[in-house]
């Protein structure tokens, strides 16, 4: 089966835009951390574009900390995603012939790692 596409439709599964903006601040040596914020457009989930995704916009928090010891690296970070826990959607699945276009994004979630690194 065909499927003619209209003229000056968008391309879907794709944002009509997409924005990162990050707010970093380092206050002395060997600690970071910044602000990200993330925008992503309504996402058209099939070629004649009837059906989309609301845009959404995230914001994220995170920390590192680094301290040397001679050869030695060790480091700290966290992250805090989707800091106001929106619902959105955060992909959809182009042309699903049930109609099940969209999935879920993430609530707000964190993780946590350590780096532990020598130099030779």
């Amino acid at each position: 089966s065909q499927v003619t596409v209209p003229k000056g439709n968008r391309l879907p599964g794709m944002p009509s835009t997409q924005f990162y903006g990050e707010l970093a601040w380092k206050p002395v040596a060997g600690l970071n951390t910044a602000l990200e914020v993330i925008r992503s457009g309504k996402v058209h989930v099939n070629d004649s574009n009837q059906g989309a995704a609301p845009g959404y916009t995230l914001v994220n928090l995170r920390a590192r900390a680094e301290q040397k010891h001679g050869a030695w690296t060790l480091a700290q970070s966290v992250q805090l995603n989707n800091l106001q826990d929106r619902r959105y959607v955060g992909s959809v699945i182009v042309g699903d012939g049930n109609g099940r276009y969209y999935e879920p994004g993430a609530d707000r979630h964190w993780y946590a790692g350590m780096d532990v690194k020598y130099a030779f």
